[in-house]
């Protein structure tokens, strides 16, 4: 049950699942179905049922011991939804006491329970500097830049995080992240605004019917769908703060969710329809309504009423009624047609605001971002007037797997003296012609073919023999690590010596040279 997750040094529990966010996920998933439980016996046998809000409060504790930020905001809000929506449900005033009630019951077993384990830190760390709400932040700025270069197609499956890593994290950050650790931030960045929408419409669809649907039932049919659609709010927003899609230990609750949903509507639908309530006055006599000051008979034929129950006040006598729908078969469709056009406008806002705050973020910086046909990526030096142009022949075994990140710590944050840097990643080769100066990682210089007549050659750590280099290539400055690791070093001194090269060499060994950047820049700008 504890694992290594920590927060100050206490464990964070998860329960079997893989992290303590997933526990918390599923946990909130199922905490609605145990208030529909405790308010429908309740509702029977009074307020004599302790053993459910043991149960309560120990699902509780169970969410709050993960740490989880997100599923104690789902947890938050969900009771605060289920507290409000059944109780709108009703409309006779008694009803809705109870419901009151025991929302405020819950949120005091929520407070106490964060109080008491000391979880609040985990809300206020995030001003104080958290790194993991730092890490999380940066993460979800880069992914929406990420999401303003690609926002109809995405990145592709499975390189979310990869390609932030490489191209949009900040390059004196070095946490790894594998997705965009939000649910629907990854979905968008990997496959596209268009897969994000979908989604959003299949998740938000039951929201709109079980609202309609909750509206026209009764009784544990309400409740059950009110506790489903609760459970559904809990779980998209723990969707912000995981990614999920992949988890099938997380993915079956909202299942479950929606089966329920579907379960309980057709249910509730008994003999074709659900049915509208209303409140009408009654004047004394049942079966009949006043209108104004005059009394007539109701015609079922014409309204299909339904009495179902009276609830005299003294001061105000009044009989509750449901109105059928009606006896078309087209109430369905329109009902769920209304609600997947509800569900789609919602997705579209939300989408479009995620493309213009990427534009936005993808608008600041030093840098601009942009991906060429070849395969190869420039940056080009929006604030500092540089005249120098840079080509990058990457190579992951000098600069490290991450070589995106390592060389636009070479070319310095404000890139001064930089007007642009272009990066062929390993798997690209170069085209023939380069120009500007060309940087050469390990072997790529053997990758090169005729310079530009302006270019100029820097070739950086090489790893095989300078015999490899073509005849018609001239490097105008050889960096060589202090501590050979090769053995190619001294073949390339003389090399160097004879064709009066100018040797640059930094210290440490050949994989140390992330942490050479300044030295080596300056080099590379003073060559003439």
């Amino acid at each position: 049950m504890r694992s290594e997750f920590l927060f100050n040094g206490v464990s964070r529990l998860s329960y079997g699942w893989q992290n303590p966010n997933f526990a918390a996920a599923v946990l909130v998933c199922l905490l609605p179905f145990v208030w529909v439980a405790t308010d429908r016996v309740a509702s029977r046998l009074g307020h004599r049922v302790y053993w459910l809000w043991l149960t309560e409060v120990a699902l509780g504790l169970m969410v709050v011991w993960t740490y989880s930020r997100g599923g104690i905001l789902a947890w938050l809000l969900a009771a605060i939804f289920y507290g409000w929506a059944c109780p709108r449900q009703i409309d006779l005033p008694g009803d809705t006491s109870m419901a009151r009630g025991h929302l405020f019951l819950r949120l005091t077993i929520l407070v106490v329970a964060v109080v008491c384990n000391g979880v609040t830190q985990r809300f206020t760390g995030i001003a104080e500097g958290d790194p993991s709400a730092a890490h999380r932040l940066e993460l979800w700025r880069g992914g929406l830049a990420m999401l303003s270069h690609h926002p109809a197609s995405g990145w592709g499956g499975g390189v979310s995080g990869f390609n932030f890593m490489q191209w949009f994290q900040r390059p004196e950050s070095t946490f790894g992240m594998g997705t965009m650790i939000n649910s629907y931030l990854h979905l968008a960045v990997e496959y596209g605004l268009p897969a994000l929408a979908g989604l959003l419409v299949l998740f938000l669809t039951p929201l709109f019917i079980g609202w309609r649907v909750a509206r026209a039932s009764s009784g544990f049919h309400r409740e059950l769908i009110c506790g489903a659609m609760a459970g559904l709010v809990a779980f998209l927003v723990s969707a912000i703060f995981s990614t999920f899609w992949n988890a099938g230990s997380v993915m079956w609750a909202p299942v479950l969710l929606v089966a329920v949903f579907v379960a309980t509507s057709l249910g509730s639908w008994r003999g074709g329809r659900p049915r509208k309530e209303g409140v009408v006055r009654e004047s004394g006599v049942r079966g009949q309504e006043s209108v104004g000051e005059k009394a007539v008979d109701p015609k079922p034929s014409d309204l299909n009423h339904e009495w179902t129950r009276m609830d005299v006040d003294p001061e105000e006598p009044r009989v509750r009624v449901q109105e059928s729908v009606g006896d078309e078969p087209r109430i369905l469709p329109q009902i769920v047609g209304r609600a997947i056009l509800a569900a789609a406008g919602v997705s579209a806002v939300i989408c479009v605001a995620m493309f213009i705050v990427g534009l936005v973020f993808s608008a600041q910086g030093a840098w601009s971002f942009r991906e060429e046909a070849d395969g190869a990526v420039t940056f080009s030096n929006r604030v500092a007037g540089g005249t120098t142009d840079l080509v990058f022949l990457a190579d992951s075994r000098t600069l490290g797997g991450y070589y995106g990140r390592e060389l636009r710590r070479i070319a310095g944050e404000d890139g001064a003296g930089i007007r642009e840097f272009t990066v062929f990643p390993p798997e690209v080769a170069p085209p023939a012609g380069l120009t500007g100066t060309v940087l050469a990682f390990g072997p790529r210089y053997r990758d090169l073919r005729a310079l530009g007549p302006s270019a100029r050659l820097v070739v950086v750590c090489p790893s095989g023999s300078p015999s490899a280099l073509p005849a018609a290539v001239v490097p105008a400055l050889l960096i060589l690590p202090d501590v050979d690791e090769i053995g190619y070093d001294g073949a390339w001194r003389n090399w160097a010596a004879a064709k009066g090269c100018p040797v640059t060499v930094l210290a440490g060994a050949g994989q140390e040279i992330q942490v050479q950047a300044a030295p080596m820049l300056a080099a590379i700008l003073a060559t003439p």
